[in-house]
């Protein structure tokens, strides 16, 4: 079973800005959702015949780098304009 958390559209900008006046957004370089890459790496090598078994795994990653994108992107805006 998937969980997922829901903010409330209030809270958005208030967490943003803790992830970035916090330092847990990825400023290191170092790869985003490296659990959710993996996952697809191996769902691509069990089913290699049969790929759109794992498209729920790919859409997973696809939304946590976006999700990390746009944290990213946020934050370097926010410390421009301070």
């Amino acid at each position: 079973m998937r969980l997922s958390v829901v903010i409330p559209h209030e809270d958005i900008f208030g967490n943003l800005i803790v992830l970035c006046c916090h330092g847990d957004r990825n400023s290191t370089g170092s790869p985003v959702c490296q659990d959710l890459q993996d996952k697809v790496f191996r769902c691509y090598t069990e089913n290699h015949k049969k790929t759109l078994l794992c498209s729920a795994d790919v859409r997973a990653f696809f939304e946590c780098v976006e999700r990390a994108r746009a944290v990213s992107v946020f934050c370097t805006l926010t410390v421009k304009h301070s």
